[in-house]
């Protein structure tokens, strides 16, 4: 069975705001797993959670029906070639794709810490070449 049209340009809108699942659902007021069956195609969205998910990316229902994704980053371009596959090949179960999905989202979330990190020590380090110089 294909993936929906929307499920897919739902899970390809959260990544690319790097958004995770859990986000998405605390900010719609509903659980992560619930959130879950709308990107897996599971659940169609209803026109009231399209309305809701639009404000959350701060767009109109109307631009989000017409949003393509631009040019995303290279771990995007990936899990995007993988869900083709998958979509293609119908031969990994849903249960897979949703923890590939979650171990995907721990790793933007870490990927998100590390670079949080070193923008702390990058301005540790700028601070401390302004006291040599002072």
């Amino acid at each position: 069975m294909p993936i929906s049209p929307w499920a897919k340009k739902l899970r390809q809108l959260r990544a690319v705001h790097n958004y995770t699942q859990e986000h998405l659902a605390e900010e719609l007021g509903i659980r992560q797993n619930t959130y879950s069956l709308l990107e897996t195609g599971t659940t169609e969205p209803t026109e009231e959670r399209l309305a809701q998910i639009a404000e959350v990316y701060d767009m109109s229902l109307e631009e989000m029906r017409a949003w393509e994704p631009g040019a995303v980053n290279q771990n995007h371009n990936n899990v995007a070639n993988a869900y083709t596959t998958i979509e293609h090949q119908h031969i990994i179960s849903r249960e897979f794709i949703e923890d590939l999905m979650t171990r995907m989202d721990k790793r933007s979330e870490e990927t998100n810490r590390v670079n949080a990190e070193l923008l702390r020590l990058n301005q540790r380090l700028l601070d401390l070449v302004e006291q040599l110089k002072g």
